[in-house]
């Protein structure tokens, strides 16, 4: 897996009232770490699989994608592969 990194330093300027401020600011952006590991075991020529409930922990609707990293086997498949989570604390976000 190919890591990440990314990094940007610039200036925020701020006005308020008549006066100027400025700001130096340094932003980093990695990968994330994982949140968890699926074991899928099945005997040969059988097929094996796993579902769970994605949880949205913001107040708004929060759309989502995915899928399996690039290099991954084509014999493995996700559905679905876009949707979108209700807000948090809605009907079905228990």
């Amino acid at each position: 897996m190919e890591v990440l990194k990314l990094k940007n330093e610039g200036t925020i300027t701020y006005y308020f009232f008549a006066f100027f401020f400025r700001f130096k600011i340094s932003l980093e952006a990695t990968q994330p770490n994982e949140d968890d590991l699926i074991i899928l075991s099945a005997p040969l020529g059988e097929r094996d699989s796993v579902s769970f409930k994605l949880i949205n922990r913001f107040k708004d609707f929060a759309t989502f994608r995915s899928h399996f990293t690039e290099g991954s086997d084509s014999e493995f498949s996700v559905t679905p592969m876009t949707g979108l989570l209700e807000p948090a604390g809605g009907k079905n976000s228990t």
